[in-house]
């Protein structure tokens, strides 16, 4: 919740003549509370076949609510493979990389591992 701030400024700048724009009589704030960042969450996920594409692994993972709200994440650079930003919104993941997202004040790591290993 924010918290209302009122500044008064001594009067003598108030009356200042040179620069009155830069003198206001009264000066309000707002203070927003810090909110720290949330930890960090991974994710693993098995892989059944040779590749999942981008898009469609975020959705798979909870991170996307479609295959489109994926490719967004991926077009708005929210989206990171093997520690370099990815563009490629169907981009072939395999066995053995990392995914890393930026999901609400948090960053979200799946980890991509074969399902017989």
């Amino acid at each position: 919740m924010p918290i209302s701030l009122t500044l008064y400024i001594n009067e003598r700048c108030s009356t200042n003549e040179r620069y009155p724009e830069f003198a206001p009589s009264c000066f309000a704030a707002t203070i927003l509370p810090y909110i720290p960042p949330k930890p960090m969450q991974t994710i693993e996920f098995k892989l059944t076949t040779e590749f999942v594409e981008l898009c469609n692994l975020l959705k798979l993972a909870g991170l996307a609510d479609s295959g489109g709200r994926g490719k967004a994440m991926v077009a708005e650079g929210m989206v990171r493979v093997d520690g370099k930003p990815e563009n490629r919104k169907t981009a072939k993941i395999r066995n053995g990389q990392t995914v890393e997202c930026n999901v609400d004040r948090s960053t979200v790591t799946i980890r991509v591992t074969a399902a017989n290993a």
